[in-house]
């Protein structure tokens, strides 16, 4: 089979790389130039959509080192959650990772003023080495690494001591027949 070809000689047409960015407002240009077929504008890294619509990522994690759908790489990372219908001062929800590579997650009120630590883990290199319950500010209980015979992996807060105590394991039959008690420290 044969080509047919067209061709037709363009006069007073210039053409050029693009040299505005893209953001999120429409720009009426000046130039009278035309961008070539095989160029591509910028987008600008600055702009911060206000996002209206769902978005779905779905790329599988590849393991080891690869990361996951949506990566967020910063001095403090930080996700902010907001439902918009729910009681005033009972919106928002914050994930956190801190100093020492802890990871928060917080309850905050609306405004701001007062954030206050609902589950927080803590890591040693690539281990999780504790993970705490927060309520009105203390910590409640502690789920951790704790590997002594008679003692569990759990802390409670004793509010009449007003610390927290190890929870350990009572004698055989300690708690009835075939049941051991749980035992806070006096």
């Amino acid at each position: 089979m044969g080509q047919i070809v067209f061709a037709r000689q363009l006069t007073g047409i210039n053409f050029a790389n693009p040299s505005a960015l893209v953001g999120l407002v429409a720009v009426p240009g000046a130039a009278v130039t035309a961008m070539r077929s095989d160029a591509a504008p910028a987008i600008d890294q600055g702009i911060s959509p206000n996002w209206t619509a769902t978005h779905r990522f779905s790329k599988v994690w590849g393991g080891g080192s690869d990361v996951g759908a949506i990566s967020i790489n910063s001095n403090l990372p930080m996700q902010e959650f907001t439902r918009a219908n729910a009681i005033a001062d009972q919106r928002r929800w914050i994930h956190l990772v801190g100093g020492g590579g802890n990871f928060d997650i917080s309850a905050t009120l609306d405004d701001g003023s007062v954030t206050r630590q609902a589950i927080r883990c803590n890591r040693t290199l690539g281990e999780v080495t504790s993970v705490q319950f927060f309520s009105m500010a203390a910590v409640a209980g502690q789920f951790d690494d704790n590997a002594v015979a008679g003692e569990t992996r759990f802390m409670l807060y004793d509010v009449t001591a007003g610390i927290l105590q190890r929870v350990s394991i009572g004698a055989p039959n300690s708690g009835a027949a075939g049941y051991r008690l749980l035992r806070i420290p006096n």
